[in-house]
């Protein structure tokens, strides 16, 4: 492979899978027709455009492009129009767990009966942290196979609010127990210890469902919607998550420079944004300005020569927890240590993440030390393309880690066999695409 590889274009990555998700799940209380532009159709917004067709939403699919952005129109009847039937309703989440977490909550509150399942790798996860608290709240829980993980079975239609201090900082079990609270009796509070992305709540404030805040956003505060919501509609930025990798591989190959066009910059989501810029990573912030309240910038990245080692505080890996693999691979090839602790809900991810990130780091000659919370990387300095390995990137189906695995392809120049190469379709269908379109050789 040449040793002139660099990134160069214009690109713009595909939509944001979290606000997607939470478009079509929060459109279910919404009384006539919205559209939603710009939205994801990977393999997991996929499996809640499915879930949410067979609770009565109709939904049309237009203008799909080769990153599988498109525009939805989206009919819904109101939360009280769902029809459910007599029979058990099953949510089949296939590898998405936000499609499961987050539509439990938001069935725990409807009269009914719900059976939640997934494929290998999302039976694995521990869903106790959504369904203790919905248990807690009047939703009974019954596991099918193995206690606290699918599938089980929830029995909706009698909550009561409560208040949920959360241990883990996670977007999705907050949104999960605010969509329970709207059909609760009485409040339903959820807090978290650190800023994490406000998604749900914006998309509330712009379809105007009530809710309060407290603790300087920290505390949200909800109760039993009354009526349905009038549909309003809305646009999806590029997804943050998405962009990442190639943020990175043009900050690592000499002579790179790319543009990525409408990135969501929600607060809850700039760790890779601010960790690259501590590392010495040249970002510039261009156009910026809001999809319907998601500030969105374009960023034109650069090489700006060798990054240097830092440190990401545990507060802030709420933050940017999905791209730590990536992040990582920054760090690799920095020059000095670099530290990440607090992240230990890396195990929780579709796959063990924290160990395959630092496996794989291994196996291209890094120091790496493992810790329970995190790890240690000891950067090698600038990348000496091509350094020619030979070897297993492993996934276990994990499409960041697969994703992480061809930017480490590319900037090392070597022939690395990627483990589970179609797991990428689960967020980023055209990401080969893409990576073919910006990468030059002179």
């Amino acid at each position: 492979m040449s040793e002139k590889l660099f990134l160069s274009g214009t690109l713009e990555p595909p939509g944001d899978k979290s606000i997607t998700h939470r478009a079509l799940i929060l459109s279910s209380f919404i009384k006539g027709e919205m559209s939603v532009e710009g939205a994801l159709l990977s393999q997991d917004c996929l499996s809640t455009i499915r879930a949410v067709r067979t609770l009565g939403l109709k939904i049309k699919i237009s203008g799909v492009g080769p990153s599988k952005r498109a525009n939805l129109l989206i009919r819904g009847g109101g939360i009280d129009s769902i029809a459910l039937g007599k029979k058990p309703f099953l949510v089949e989440a296939a590898n998405s767990g936000t499609t499961m977490r987050v539509l439990a909550g938001m069935l725990a509150g409807r009269s009914g009966t719900f059976k939640f399942d997934g494929d290998a790798s999302l039976r694995k996860r521990d869903m106790t942290r959504v369904l203790e608290p919905l248990a807690a709240m009047g939703a009974p829980v019954q596991y099918h196979d193995v206690p606290g993980k699918a599938p089980f079975t929830i029995q909706g239609g009698n909550l009561t609010g409560g208040d949920f201090a959360l241990d883990v900082n996670s977007a999705q079990v907050s949104t999960a127990l605010i969509l329970a609270g709207l059909s609760a009796q009485g409040k339903t509070s959820v807090s978290t210890r650190d800023v994490i992305r406000d998604h749900t709540t914006r998309m509330m404030t712009h379809l105007r469902l009530p809710f309060e805040t407290e603790n300087n956003g920290l505390k949200i505060i909800v109760e039993c919607l009354q009526g349905d919501l009038r549909a309003r509609d809305l646009q999806v930025p590029a997804d943050i998550s998405a962009a990442a990798f190639f943020m990175v591989a043009a900050m690592l190959l000499h002579g790179s420079q790319i543009e990525l066009l409408g990135v969501g910059l929600n607060p809850g989501r700039t760790l890779v944004l601010d960790v690259l810029k501590a590392m010495g990573g040249e970002i510039e912030l261009i156009n910026e300005r809001t999809y319907g309240l998601e500030p969105v910038a374009d960023l034109k990245i650069s090489y700006s020569g060798q990054l240097r080692g830092t440190t990401i505080a545990p507060e802030r890996i709420a933050s940017g927890v999905d791209e730590l693999p990536i992040i990582a691979l920054a760090m690799a090839f920095a020059d000095g240590t670099s530290v990440v602790r607090g992240a230990a809900e890396l195990v929780q991810k579709e796959s063990d993440r924290l160990r395959l990130i630092c496996e794989n780091l291994t196996m291209l000659g890094i120091n790496v030390e493992q810790h329970s919370d995190g790890f240690t990387i000891h950067g090698s300095g600038p990348v000496k393309h091509p350094m020619n390995i030979s070897g297993l990137w492993k996934c276990d189906g994990d499409h960041r880690l697969a994703m992480t695995g061809h930017i480490a392809a590319l900037i090392t120049g070597s022939d690395l066999q990627i483990e589970n190469p179609e797991s990428v379709d689960i967020s980023y269908p055209g990401f080969m695409i893409d990576l073919r379109e910006l990468t030059c050789e002179n």
